[in-house]
């Protein structure tokens, strides 16, 4: 898919779910680069930049931002495909093996939370 088209695609995704009358509003903004800390800290855990950034659900048309490219569900990234994107985490799979990324916020004090609680 051309890079020109995913801004449009997620414009449009956005449009669908506030015309569908979204519950919840985004509690984490996609396009906001977590603080540097959080970012260093993420990749140094994984070693090799695949960390999720936001997610916008939009039923089978969900997508996340992952170190910056975003793709939704059955597309590549560096060998993985997307199974599944859900509210707080993306399920990947390469070779019958399965992992998850889940979106990472810093509080005030620089500790690590969930957007549900702490970790």
């Amino acid at each position: 898919m051309p890079r020109i088209l995913q801004p449009v695609l997620l414009l449009l995704a956005l449009g669908m779910a506030s015309a569908a009358g979204a519950e919840e509003p985004l509690r984490v903004n996609p396009f906001v680069p977590p603080p540097a800390a959080a970012a260093g800290a993420a990749a140094q855990a994984e070693g090799d930049g695949m960390e999720l950034r936001g997610i916008v659900l939009a039923g089978r048309d969900s997508f996340a931002d992952i170190g910056g490219r975003i793709v939704g569900v059955g597309q590549d990234i560096d060998g993985y495909r997307v199974v599944v994107v859900e509210e707080h985490k993306v399920l990947l799979e390469r070779n019958g093996s399965q992992r998850v990324l889940e979106l990472r916020a810093q509080d005030g004090a620089g500790k690590d939370v969930h957007a549900n609680g702490t970790w």
